[in-house]
């Protein structure tokens, strides 16, 4: 089969993935669980070991040609970054993940520009897991060094790699056996179990989980993490390695605005042609075609009763003339500036830079509603030739 290599990219974030677009490549599967309750510590010392939960443990020993994939949480910049890695089968994945990133990250991950600030050194003691609360040992190396960055960004590696696990809500930290309340010489305070949420200034604004550096995927793929951005919307490219363009589209995440939320969408690609769908399957040339004209028909229209309906207000009980005409103004305002709405959400679904044109019908339909001399007169009440009190508005 023939091998591509791809770069992803998606807002600001630039990541390397591998595309293989042929059988025996899959992208990772099912979040594997964290279910030891205890680990052997990395020492001379006899193991101590705990049945895992019943529920969660095999009933028979797995193939010894099983994997699973796991992923660690190493450093992109001064955030955190994902890369995956695929180990033999084990029950203790928590064990193993954290064995992995004490030793940092490998040479490919490196030229992808991931690194970590635990430093070299630094052993993996134990963990335990109790009540969805992890307890990790590590060797005091951990907390050597200097530097409040440093110090928070090996502990955000450390809490994310652990809490990918489904059976981890919180972590707290050991070091060589003595529980932490305080971490190193920078007093960071340890009072409670550490979750992600403690970490967000160690977290970029886009946080890709899956794909992630060591993935060959297929298509279709799946593009998960995690977003804090405005209106919890951005857009996504997929463009090969020489910088072509192979795919681009919204993405929605759960929430966002000063809260993080999740995102999970496929990206489907066949050779060139290449279609990359938002959450909820709201991307389709057929679906854009018709936002784009439901968008002009609701442009036109407001354009056409901002100039005949507001003129039609009648006056009661002869009122004022400016009263009147600024009701009429206001009428008129109000049903353009829902017209220019309806043309901006519809290019959040679709993604169609043509709606900002429409819009910009509608933007030039307030504009030439300025109250001009000539624009206030026209609005102004005209009385009849009877001076009635129901005069009509010309």
């Amino acid at each position: 089969m023939k091998r591509l290599h791809w770069l992803f990219v998606i807002a600001a974030l630039v990541m390397a993935v591998g595309l293989a677009a042929g059988c025996g490549s899959s992208s990772p599967g099912a979040t594997p669980r964290a279910t030891e309750t205890t680990t052997a510590p990395a020492t001379s010392a006899p193991p101590q070991t705990a049945s895992p939960t019943p529920s969660a443990t095999p009933s028979s020993s797995p193939s010894s040609t099983k994997t699973l994939t796991v992923a660690l949480y190493f450093l992109r910049g001064e955030d955190v970054g994902v890369a995956h890695r695929t180990i033999p089968y084990t029950m203790a994945t928590g064990s193993a993940a954290m064995k992995l990133l004490v030793e940092g990250p490998n040479a490919e991950e490196k030229a992808a520009g991931l690194g970590t600030t635990i430093p070299a050194g630094t052993k993996f003691l134990g963990l335990v897991i109790k009540d969805g609360v992890a307890t990790v040992d590590l060797s005091s190396t951990y907390a050597s060094g200097g530097g409040s960055l440093s110090m928070f960004t090996r502990l955000a590696e450390v809490v994310y790699t652990l809490t990918q696990f489904p059976t981890i809500k919180g972590v707290e930290f050991k070091l060589d056996g003595e529980k932490v309340t305080v971490f190193s010489g920078e007093g960071i305070a340890l009072d409670h179990p550490q979750t992600r949420a403690d970490y967000e200034d160690q977290t970029p604004a886009i946080l890709v989980e899956n794909p992630a550096v060591g993935d060959t995927v297929s298509s279709p793929m799946r593009l998960k993490g995690t977003a804090n951005v405005f209106e919890a919307v951005f857009q996504m490219r997929l463009v090969d390695a020489n910088g072509k363009v192979l795919a681009k589209g919204m993405v929605q995440a759960t929430s966002g605005t000063g809260t993080r939320g999740t995102f999970s969408t496929p990206v489907l690609f066949a050779g060139v042609t290449v279609v990359a769908d938002p959450p909820h399957g709201m991307r389709s040339p057929e679906l854009a075609g018709m936002f784009l004209w439901m968008s002009a028909a609701v442009v036109g229209l407001g354009v056409a009763l901002s100039r005949v309906l507001p003129p039609r207000i009648r006056q009661h009980d002869q009122g004022p003339r400016d009263a009147v005409a600024f009701t009429r103004l206001v009428v008129a305002w109000g049903i353009l500036e829902g017209a220019a709405l309806f043309p901006l959400v519809a290019e959040l679904v679709t993604g169609d830079p043509l709606l900002y044109l429409v819009c910009a019908a509608a933007v030039a339909g307030l504009v030439s509603l300025f109250p001009s001399e000539a624009r206030w007169k026209g609005f102004a009440v005209q009385p009849l030739p009877s001076g009635g009190p129901g005069q009509r508005m010309r």
